[in-house]
């Protein structure tokens, strides 16, 4: 990256005016995006792997979704408006959404990276466009825009109106996501701002598990009457107005289908003057964010209290691997990158258990509920190693055991682990009215935790990438790892799933055959996942014994 670069304060091009000097920059800029995606596949064959593995699921996606909007074709024209209406308004939805929420900010077009560099805003915006629309979202959102060519060839306007949409809702997308990245790039640097939006993650999370279990399903609720009002509503917005423009050429109102591609063109506009104020509000401060700096407590000094409170000691022994727990424990809590995980399992677990019973449902299949968590939070620490980063090197420097390091991680999760997926167990009991089934869910919930732990104390080293950095969105994965994350759960959550077979087998047979089976498992449940769980260690240990320079050369992020 420094090479490409060094062209801008060396080169005609950064101080060129005119379209020549933009149009070097962008093709500067687009060929920075690209290497980066390249480099971002380069250093494993596992990250290469699950590169090309991404990349076909993206094309398979992009293919069958373009495919799906050009049968429209054949559907009748109010149809097509309503399919199309509706869904372009939640692709666009998620795109203002999901780089926060999921993806977090693009670090590789951060303009806080060229701060420095002799760029004016006019030019370093159209370069940031031009490679917003590298990659796979991008094209994927601008093909299966213009398969509505395809839907409404059913005129030489409707086809003009569809191709210009497309083009439209594409170029607002991108600038969205931009905008809204470069206008939280700076306040995402607060600690505060940070959690707060792990907090609305987790709330978001909630809501849709909330209204999955706890409310009337929504294909009841939306009627076609429903449906066509909330369109109506949609197609004078920018997230729906592109897509209602082809519809009203077709239906004859060829000057309505106009206003709505200029409601479009005027909010792209209006974006693009947005994105262009917080770029220069984002360089002229740097990127500080009120309230970035760390404060400590008066009175407080390091190393005044224990890391865990009082009532985890008494879990805890006086050892070292009692010590490696009780900073995991701390961990857990005090970082927000694991806290946006950690805060996540109430509200699922609220939803549910208290959900069903809203909506009457009792039937035995929630037992698994607790089980289920416990997979869950198994899966949670398939990576957990990655989150030391470089503080991992502590561990090494002393020549702790990877074994105990791995005992150590486990029984730092377990602590709370175990508790939480007990009153699972005792909470989803109560609502389907089975106190009987109430040995088979607590020893299932316990196994299913400690055959997660037991996977992920392999996992966690070798298989480990880097994790967000603390002081970024806690979103955010570096090093373009997102399709690696992807990968690891699906293989992960496969394989632990497998290892929980058994557990679930003499669940199944306790739900649904005889309740005795429950003592049974309340037994064998525990002792098979605490074999695994020693085995794991072992592996794993031995593994970080062996490896460890390596492991913290991998976890550790790379700065470009």
């Amino acid at each position: 990256m420094a090479a490409p670069i060094a062209g801008l304060t060396a080169g005609r091009p950064a101080h060129s005016s005119g379209p020549a000097g933009t149009a070097a920059v962008v093709a500067l800029f687009v060929g920075l995006k690209l290497r980066l995606i390249g480099n971002s596949l380069k250093g494993s064959n596992a990250r290469l792997i699950a590169g090309l593995i991404g990349s076909a699921a993206g094309i398979g996606i992009t293919v069958t979704g373009g495919y799906l909007v050009a049968q429209l074709r054949n559907a009748a024209a109010a149809d097509a408006y309503l399919v199309l209406v509706c869904g372009g308004s939640i692709v666009l939805i998620g795109w203002v959404l999901l780089p926060v929420l999921i993806f977090g900010i693009d670090e590789s077009i951060d303009p806080l990276r060229f701060t420095l560099l002799p760029l004016s805003r006019k030019k370093l915006l159209a370069g940031m466009l031009a490679a917003g629309f590298i990659g796979i979202p991008a094209a994927a959102t601008l093909l299966v825009s213009t398969a509505t060519v395809v839907t409404w060839s059913r005129g030489v306007l409707p086809v003009l109106y569809a191709a210009a949409g497309a083009l439209l809702a594409t170029v607002f997308c991108v600038v969205v996501s931009r905008a809204v990245t470069t206008a939280l790039s700076g306040v995402f640097r607060s600690r505060r701002v940070r959690d707060l939006v792990s907090m609305a993650g987790m709330l978001l999370v909630g809501s849709v598990v909330l209204l999955q279990f706890g409310l009337p399903s929504m294909a009841q609720l939306a009627t076609r009457e429903v449906v066509e009002q909330i369109a109506g509503v949609l197609a004078w917005t920018p997230l729906g107005a592109a897509w209602a423009a082809p519809h009203d050429a077709v239906e004859g109102s060829a000057g309505l289908g106009f206003i709505r591609l200029l409601i479009m063109a005027a909010a792209v506009v209006i974006l693009l003057v947005a994105w262009n104020e917080a770029m220069r509000r984002s360089l002229e401060s740097g990127g500080a964010a009120a309230g970035s700096g760390t404060r400590r407590p008066h009175g407080k000094e390091p190393g005044s209290n224990r890391l865990t409170p009082a009532w985890a000691r008494w879990f805890l022994p006086p050892t070292v691997t009692g010590a490696v727990a009780e900073r995991i424990l701390r961990l857990w809590w005090r970082d927000p990158r694991q806290r946006v995980s950690l805060l996540i399992i109430p509200v699922i677990l609220a939803g549910v258990v208290a959900g069903p019973s809203i909506a009457g449902f009792r039937d035995e299949v929630l037992v698994m509920a607790g089980p289920g968590v416990g997979t869950l939070i198994g899966l949670m620490m398939l990576n957990h190693t990655a989150y030391d980063g470089s503080a991992l090197w502590t561990h090494l420097a002393v020549s702790l055991p990877g074994q105990v390091d791995r005992a150590g991680r486990a029984l730092g999760t377990a602590v709370w682990a175990l508790p939480v997926v007990g009153l699972a167990a005792g909470a989803t009991c109560m609502v389907v009215q089975r106190p009987d089934l109430f040995p088979a869910a607590f020893g299932a919930s316990v196994a299913t935790v400690l055959v997660g732990l037991a996977f992920a104390s392999v996992t966690s080293v070798v298989i480990a990438f880097p994790a967000p950095p603390a002081s970024a969105n806690p979103f955010i994965t570096p090093g373009g790892g997102n399709v690696v994350v992807v990968m690891q759960q699906f293989v992960g959550g496969l394989t632990v799933g497998l290892l929980s077979l058994p557990v679930y087998l003499l669940l199944g047979f306790a739900l649904w055959w005889r309740a005795e089976f429950g003592w049974a498992l309340l037994i064998a449940g525990p002792v098979y996942g605490l074999l695994l769980l020693r085995l794991g260690c072992r592996i794993g240990g031995k593994y970080l014994d062996e490896h460890g320079p390596e492991l913290l050369r991998r976890i550790t992020p790379t700065r470009t």
